[in-house]
């Protein structure tokens, strides 16, 4: 799965990401390059508001991880396992 930051001009690959951390209303990763600062990717209005988006995060990663593990996909399903492999930060503040 891939994370598109919430300005749309950066993406990260959820395989390299070391973590994602919640400070107020901001939302930052770590992964191997960042290793010492991490970045933000996204802000909100709220820290309610990014808890909601990490909760997404989540649902969306287990989603993809359930899709890859199916040998089974239909045809039908192909488009909702490739939605599930990118998730887009809102882009409400």
């Amino acid at each position: 799965m891939i994370i598109v930051s919430q300005d749309r001009e950066s993406i990260y690959n959820f395989e390299n990401i070391k973590s994602i951390d919640i400070v107020e209303n901001e939302i930052y990763l770590t992964d191997d390059i960042l290793a010492d600062r991490g970045t933000r990717i996204g802000q909100y209005e709220t820290e309610k508001r990014a808890k909601e988006v990490l909760e997404e995060i989540t649902e969306n990663y287990a989603t993809s991880i359930d899709y890859m593990y199916n040998q089974t996909l239909l045809i039908r399903e192909l488009e909702k396992y490739k939605e599930s492999l990118i998730y887009r930060m809102p882009k409400e503040w």
